[in-house]
């Protein structure tokens, strides 16, 4: 927050907004274990999203965040996000392909 007039006073509103948007997150990733039981359409698209807007998070979170937690906590402050970041990107393109093989949602053949 080296761009803020008071970074002490902005801190708490950033981290409340930080913790609403990870909540949201975890809260859209357990919409896919219903995946394993359904196949709606509906679902499909709602994990699709959900990944694609996650797989962003190393470009949407500032770079003195990434900094900072990098300077107190190293490499093992930024692996949980390069992990779940990292797999939301590879699940997106692998749900993206498949729709433009199969031309459908989850990748099925009608009979």
């Amino acid at each position: 927050m080296a761009d803020v007039a008071n970074p002490a006073g902005e801190a708490p509103d950033f981290t409340f907004v930080f913790r609403i948007v990870g909540s949201i997150y975890i809260l859209g990733n357990a919409l896919g274990i219903l995946a394993l039981n359904s196949r709606s359409r509906l679902l499909w698209w709602v994990i699709l999203v959900v990944n694609i807007t996650q797989a962003t998070g190393p470009i949407m979170i500032p770079l003195s965040m990434w900094t900072a937690v990098n300077d107190v906590y190293g490499v093992q402050g930024i692996l949980s996000s390069a992990i779940t970041d990292g797999g939301a990107l590879i699940l997106s393109l692998v749900m993206i392909i498949s729709m433009l093989k199969f031309r459908t949602a989850w990748a099925q053949r009608h009979s």
